[in-house]
């Protein structure tokens, strides 16, 4: 089943008096807080199964100052123009650059390196195959090379070390210890909170434009006619979609202060836009989980991500400029543009909900011309 015109808008909402934005009474019942396999699953900033092929400027940073950004591919890396990591970074396939790679942290290959231009590593470098390259290369640490240095320019090289034993790969990428999507879809369509809620399980028996969310799981499946409808989330949220979705976020996307959603599509999604939580210093309260193995098109043109997309068996493509705070675990990873990718590690949920408070004041809106917290570099 595809969802031919789906977008899910999650807007700040002042009020958590029951009601949702059209008047029609929603209980605001809270369930135990939905459990979340998001701390398990972003251990690193950007982890890639399969190749990552970046045209253009890559950065990986932090979005929150505590965590350190981690850079994971499996397979083969290849950049040209540049790639700054600002902290470590392993390429464990290999690397071949027409670019200045330079990274904060330890660096470190099983395969070959092949680097035109600047290789340089405030920490260790360790690579398994030959050193190639011609420009600068520099390494504060221990250089380990398991083949032949044979890199042509100016090298700064700390201290020179025998390579040891070949590690594993970086990222957990076999089939089988995949967090299970479409498992989990298949038992929130027998478990969900849907009914408590005063909900169907079908968007298209609805009947209004815009509801809230309180702290639950929900399932919904025949989403055909959604439409422009706005989810607002409010609370713990767990909200499974069974099928393909061709849009997330075309607009904007929020959520109330505190609040976290947990988003499990079992298709496809074939477009991710611009996305911004109703609190632009918790980009860990968004989590996408994509089940399908079909491409996804992060964005087109200039966007900011703010949350944690899990795609292991899909194809991850960037276009333009693309700002994510969060975390990427994807089978491949392709674009052109400049990406930078601030590491926000996901908490964990709490172990109960807070009943709402129905004299709570409003909470004020963001103001829209508030700049973007800056990636922490």
């Amino acid at each position: 089943m595809r969802i031919s015109s789906l977008q899910l808008s999650i807007v700040l909402m002042a009020s958590i008096c029951g009601c949702d934005g059209l008047g029609t009474s929603v209980s605001t019942q809270r369930s135990s807080c939905p459990d979340s396999p998001a701390q398990d699953l972003f251990a690193d900033t950007v982890c890639v199964c399969e190749d990552l092929k970046d045209i253009g400027n890559l950065v990986i940073g932090r979005a929150i100052a505590d965590d350190e950004p981690v850079l994971a591919v499996n397979g083969h890396s290849d950049f040209i123009n540049n790639a700054d990591i600002r902290g470590s970074f392993v390429a464990y396939g290999g690397l071949s650059a027409a670019a200045n790679v330079i990274t904060q942290g330890d660096f470190s290959s099983a395969g070959e390196v092949n680097v035109l231009g600047n290789l340089e590593s405030r920490g260790d470098m360790d690579v398994g195959g030959n050193l190639k390259g011609i420009g600068h290369l520099e390494v504060d640490g221990t250089l380990r090379v398991g083949g032949e240095n044979q890199f042509i320019g100016f090298s700064e090289v700390n201290e020179v070390g025998p390579y040891g034993t070949t590690p594993a790969p970086p990222c957990g990428c076999d089939p089988g210890s995949f967090f299970d999507i479409k498992g989990a879809i298949a038992g929130a369509r027998a478990n969900n909170d849907n009914a408590a809620k005063g909900l169907p399980t079908t968007f298209a028996n609805i009947g209004f434009s815009e509801f809230r969310l309180t702290s639950g799981s929900y399932y919904f499946s025949d989403a055909d006619n959604i439409g422009f409808t706005r989810i607002i989330v409010d609370g713990i949220v767990a909200l499974y979609v069974d099928g393909d979705v061709d849009n997330i976020g075309a607009e904007v996307v929020r959520l109330t202060t505190g609040s976290t959603l947990d988003l499990y599509v079992g298709g496809a999604v074939r477009n991710i836009g611009h996305i911004v939580l109703g609190d632009k210093y918790a980009p860990s309260s968004f989590r996408l989980y994509i089940g399908g193995e079909e491409k996804c098109t992060l964005s087109v043109g200039n966007a900011i991500f703010n949350g944690a997309i899990y795609a292991p068996q899909a194809n991850l493509h960037y276009i333009g400029n693309t700002k994510i705070r969060g975390a990427v675990f994807a089978k491949k990873l392709t674009g052109i543009g400049n990406l930078t990718v601030g590491y926000a590690a996901p908490q964990a949920p709490p172990d109960s909900c807070p009943e709402p408070d129905p004299d709570q004041e409003p909470e004020p809106q963001p103001d829209p011309g508030e700049p973007d917290p800056p990636i922490v570099l």
